[in-house]
């Protein structure tokens, strides 16, 4: 009796470069709806300049064993695009917490190269029998198209010489429909800013049978996938005044490149000490157009925020929009309290100086002075605060200086018993208590703004 194969059982292992193998990496990387059910991506803030980024795919591996260029036999899985760079701490594993492979670089190329030829060869095709009086494309042709195409697109830089000699027309034209075709424009110019990364599993990884990988990584902000603030020119002087003492939300941009690579998408973002979360957006941009629009949201206050989306079209560059702003329950309530008992000691001497005909009570007023002056730096420096945090409360922390400037002062004319201009110690009292004031609004005004918004949706 023939043997019956089980359905989910794997033929002889392709070669890296295959018909086969090109064609179904094609079909895992412009279809990944089909094969990942489902993406999730959690961010945390590590400091100013770095985020950790921790990704899990719950995939159907579809792509059949191949044998690498070292001769080992591995089933690749696409995990998604990564921005070119260098990339720190990276970990990769799958649900059983087993470690896991990348497929190297060089192989990843190599399989890309032959999905994008192919690519190339179906789009040539179509052009073919949409416009019959095109020559009809060799093999030869078809290569020079695609290398071409490539090098000038996804490199930018003219076709090297040992790519090509004489184009012939059938060439050029060819070219041009690849110009026009949005599916491999689309393909390359992504190609040309990022990687695809690419798990190399066990040979013995079942087909179509569900597999979570993971796999985290660190960024740098600005750089490689990281955080970076969001430029605003169309806020005015005054507006980015308010958002530099704590008046108006801040805001961090996070890339997620690979939004459109899973059936459904999930992000998640985590403050750090310090830090409420006010709001997590997820922001769209269109191919031809500078415009964006809001895909997904969750609102806050809170520490942590959770957003569902629905993957975005292909050529739709994703992001991250973070609003944040510094917790109250952090720093911002003891500086207040402590610029508000300043403001209150300071006013009050000014009316017990105001009623006395000779300031008998000096001594106790310094006493009173001094001990407060104490507790300034117990409420400026904190240890341990989180650098996000200690950025969010610099403007913050210039109130409270301003406050404690005043405390100052008139602690030293206390003590060294100076008279400012000849002017009553009740005056000089009433000057400070008002400049104190002034800070402690600024001090309340960060405290209850910015407000909490509800969900757009």
């Amino acid at each position: 009796m023939t043997p019956v194969s089980e359905p989910n059982a794997d033929p002889e292992p392709e070669p890296l470069v295959s018909p086969l193998t090109a064609q179904r990496v094609l079909e895992a990387i412009t279809d990944p709806h089909s094969w990942i059910y489902r993406r999730v991506e959690h961010f945390e803030i590590i400091d100013t300049s770095r985020i950790c980024r921790k990704v899990s795919v719950d995939c159907a591996p579809t792509l059949p064993t191949i044998v690498d260029t070292r001769g080992n036999r591995l089933r690749p899985v696409p995990l998604g695009f990564l921005p070119k760079g260098a990339i720190r701490n990276f970990d990769l594993r799958r649900s059983d917490r087993s470690a896991a492979n990348l497929l190297p670089s060089v192989d990843t190329g190599t399989m890309v190269t032959a999905a994008v030829l192919a690519l190339a060869d179906d789009t040539i095709r179509n052009f073919v029998d949409v416009n019959p009086q095109a020559a009809p494309p060799t093999e030869s042709d078809r290569r020079r198209s695609a290398a071409s195409f490539i090098w000038r697109t996804v490199y930018d830089r003219p076709v090297p010489v040992a790519h090509d000699t004489s184009s012939p027309p059938a060439v050029t034209r060819f070219e041009e429909a690849l110009l026009e075709d949005g599916n491999v424009g689309w393909f390359l110019n992504f190609l040309s800013n990022h990687f695809l990364l690419v798990a190399a599993l066990p040979p013995g990884t079942p087909l179509s049978q569900r597999e979570l990988v993971k796999f985290s990584l660190e960024t740098k902000h600005g750089r490689d996938g990281g955080a970076t603030e969001t430029k605003l020119p169309q806020l005015r002087w005054f507006e980015r005044l308010a958002v530099a003492v704590g008046w108006r939300a801040k805001y961090i941009e996070i890339p997620v490149e690979s939004a459109f690579f899973a059936g459904s998408f999930h992000a998640e973002i985590s403050a750090p000490d310090g830090v409420d979360l006010m709001s997590l957006r997820l922001v769209g941009i269109g191919r031809d157009t500078t415009e964006s629009r809001v895909l997904a949201e969750a609102s806050g206050p809170d520490a942590r925020l959770h957003l569902h989306a629905t993957p975005p079209n292909r050529g739709i560059r994703t992001s991250l929009l973070v609003e944040l702003r510094a917790s109250r329950g952090g720093w911002l309530r003891p500086a207040f309290l402590t610029a508000l008992l300043t403001t209150l000691v300071l006013l009050a001497g000014w009316k017990g100086f105001e009623s006395a005909e000779h300031p008998s009570t000096l001594r106790d007023a310094s006493t009173v002075v001094l001990a407060l002056t104490s507790v300034f730096p117990a409420v400026l420096v904190r240890r341990g605060e989180h650098s996000l945090a200690a950025r969010l409360l610099v403007g913050a922390r210039a109130f409270l200086l301003i406050s404690l400037a005043c405390l100052l002062a008139m602690a030293g004319s206390l003590a060294f018993g100076i008279q400012y201009l000849d002017d009553s110690y009740a005056a000089w009292w009433w000057r400070f208590g008002l400049v104190s004031a002034v800070p402690t609004i600024g001090l309340g005004l960060s405290l209850a703004l910015p407000r909490a918004h509800q969900n757009s949706k």
